[in-house]
């Protein structure tokens, strides 16, 4: 699976520049860069302008406003910067109709789908995101909407994150190493990606076949996921990717068995709606409905 960092902050807090030199860095000078900005008018193209004016030669360079998950398989690079994540939200929303009952679920499935072109693209990813959300409660739905909708995407993507730098006047830190360092506890996402991982590379040596290490694998999924289940409904409900929810619903009926928990299954199943493709979903329902089953008929 792919690296990927998250760099943040407010408007000409410094991120961008702070982004560009750090993937440089990790690129020994030679990078891609995916730009997702439209220009309609003079502010933008000036805005284009100095961002271009920063990159010379040793950049390769893309341009997706939208689609994007259909660059990442074309680059050649080992380290990819996206910038940003802003840019490439407001010319989705600018498509979609608010009054739309199923906007939300529609924004889960296109972040989604991002997410896993970058962690398919066994590279170093950078996102650029902004911090919208810091002052008041804007009076029009657009605005509002989009607010949301970008804070739901950086939690989503900080939590895929190795890293994830917070800018303030022109100055980074990596406030996930902050975090961690605060609360000295395991992290269930960078736990499990570790374990899918392995499981990954088992299925390519062994061509799919059953075999004592894949057991293994279950077995650390489920004690990963019983350990407190409280925390593991918020993954689900917060931090997991459609991919990952797939891989490890084979050891949901497992977790149920030992954890007893109806809010979990609740949770399993509201997660399963987010499904898009027809086969991963009726798998992953027919292993829901396993899980229920190892529910005793006193915890219902």
């Amino acid at each position: 699976m792919a690296e990927i960092i998250l760099v943040t902050g407010g408007a000409r807090s410094g991120k961008s520049n702070f982004a560009e030199k750090l993937t440089l860095q990790l690129g020994n000078n030679h990078a891609a860069y995916i730009a997702t900005a439209q220009i309609f008018d003079n502010e933008m193209a000036y805005r284009v302008k100095l961002h271009q004016a920063r990159r010379k030669n040793n950049w390769a360079n893309y341009e997706a406003p939208f689609d994007a998950e259909k660059i990442f398989p074309n680059v050649a690079e080992n380290v990819i910067l996206f910038d940003s994540v802003t840019m490439y939200l407001t010319n989705w929303i600018l498509t979609k109709n608010l009054d739309d009952e199923n906007i939300f679920v529609d924004f889960e499935n296109f972040i989604e789908k991002l997410l896993a072109a970058a962690e398919n693209s066994c590279a170093k990813v950078i996102f650029v995101s902004d911090e919208v959300g810091a002052g008041i409660v804007p009076e029009n739905k657009l605005s509002r909407v989009f607010r949301d909708m970008l804070g739901l995407a950086n939690q989503k993507i900080a939590a895929h994150s190795e890293k994830v730098f917070l800018t303030v006047a022109g100055l980074a830190v990596d406030i996930k190493k902050i975090a961690e360092n605060n609360f000295a506890e395991k992290n269930i996402l960078d736990e499990i990606k570790i374990v899918i991982k392995e499981r990954k590379r088992i299925d390519v040596t062994t061509k799919g076949e059953w075999t004592d290490a894949i057991e293994k694998c279950w077995q650390k999924e489920t004690e990963i996921l019983s350990r407190d289940i409280e925390k593991t409904i918020d993954f689900i409900e917060n931090k997991c990717s459609n991919d990952t929810f797939c891989w490890i619903s084979e050891v949901f009926d497992d977790v149920a068995a030992i954890t007893q928990s109806p809010k979990f299954i609740d949770a399993i199943k509201k997660r399963a709606a987010f499904i898009t493709d027809k086969d991963q979903r009726r798998l992953v329902e027919t292993d829901i409905s396993f899980a229920e089953e190892k529910i005793l008929p006193k915890n219902l």
